[in-house]
């Protein structure tokens, strides 16, 4: 290609292929254009060789490097950045998107092949759409990082279009749900009834309850800082700090709460007291009645088996925290201080999963505005 730059001032470029990214050389030369064009010609022979030098270097690049060689290099890299439920969560997403497409190299992905695999994922697997997206993210990611490190010249996925998430209003119990919940707990032991309160008041995470030791409870303050998880990773428990900076936190909880954890730990001392020696001294709040914590789902099944055995309606321990968050909207509390109190990382995330109670809130804004003017127009 040749541009005019100048009178008798040209530019001249020629194409040498792409290896990663596009390579040209540019020449500026001056005199008649018919003297440029000639030169351009030899130029063209002499990056003819280069330019299919790249092509096949590329082609090379790309076939010798299969999508479960870039995968396992992506999940090395993700070692010492990530927590280590979440390269889990990774693990557990490859197996079916190795079995599928990690036999194939980089280069023969094309868009049409990831959009086959997500459609496989809605009709055969019959996944939702929310459950689609965390393949279509990591898999974007892994090709994202693979062109980052210049592996891989194109990411395939980015032609794909994003599954479309479907959001639904964060299931909750109500007032009267509530009741009847109270009403079962008063006839269960208090190891049953201690997590649950906690949890209804405070919304903490089930992994955090799991993580919670006296030593992090001041009853003189009446507060609970959250400083460790407890999960279990395939057949591992794990205990690590929480997933983000505003997840480590310290939630301010009432006296209402307190009396149950403060009847749990007189319950846990007489228990040491009667097993002396067997006694699991750990530290940790929520354990069995030899002192050793809780198994990581141990807390909800708890909680159904209490639904089940009073015939509550079915809810999960993690939507008994969107109960917490839902009371707090639904009555006309700020948005910001009730997502400074789940440890949300912003306050968006809190919008978008409590839009049901934030419109019943809305509506007693509207009513206080109604009485605001109608106060007016009678004066």
């Amino acid at each position: 290609m040749i541009q005019n730059v100048a009178y008798n001032k040209y530019k001249i470029i020629i194409d040498c292929g792409t290896l990663n990214k596009r390579k040209r050389r540019t020449q500026i030369f001056y005199g008649t254009e018919k003297e440029a064009i000639k030169l351009e010609n030899k130029l063209k022979i002499k990056f003819k060789n280069k330019k299919i030098m790249n092509i096949l270097e590329e082609d090379k690049e790309q076939k010798r490097l299969t999508f479960t060689e870039l995968a396992n290099k992506y999940l090395k890299s993700c070692q010492h950045r990530l927590k280590k439920n979440t390269i889990n969560g990774y693990e557990s997403l490859l197996k079916d998107i190795l079995e599928k497409i990690g036999s194939l190299d980089c280069g023969e992905i094309t868009p049409y092949t990831l959009e086959d695999f997500y459609n496989y994922l809605r009709d055969e697997k019959k996944l939702t759409e929310n459950s689609v997206k965390h393949y279509y993210t990591l898999i974007n990611c892994i090709f994202k990082k693979g062109v980052n490190w210049e592996l891989i010249s194109k990411n395939p996925n980015s032609k794909v279009d994003k599954p479309i998430i479907v959001k639904k209003d964060a299931k909750i119990y109500y007032e009267e749900d509530i009741k009847e919940l109270f009403k079962a707990l008063d006839k269960e032991p208090i190891y049953y009834q201690a997590p649950i309160i906690l949890c209804l008041e405070s919304g903490m995470r089930r992994e955090e309850l799991n993580g919670l030791k006296w030593e992090d409870i001041n009853f003189e303050r009446k507060e609970v800082t959250v400083k460790e998880v407890r999960i279990a990773t395939g057949r591992e428990i794990v205990i690590e700090t929480p997933k983000t900076f505003k997840s480590q936190r310290t939630i301010t909880i009432t006296d209402f709460s307190l009396k149950y954890l403060k009847e749990l730990k007189e319950y846990q001392d007489n228990c040491a007291k009667l097993l002396k020696n067997k006694w699991k001294n750990t530290g940790y709040v929520f354990v069995n009645n030899e002192g050793a914590p809780f198994y990581p789902d141990t807390l909800s099944k708890i909680f159904k088996k209490i639904q089940k055995k009073y015939s509550l309606k079915p809810l999960s321990l993690h939507q008994l925290r969107h109960t917490s968050a839902s009371l707090l909207v639904g009555n006309g509390e700020d948005i910001a201080p009730i997502s400074i109190r789940l440890g949300h990382s912003n306050i968006a995330t809190t919008l978008n999963m409590y839009t049901h109670p934030l419109k019943s809130a809305e509506i007693k804004t509207a009513n206080k505005m109604e009485n605001i003017l109608n106060g007016i127009r009678q004066t």
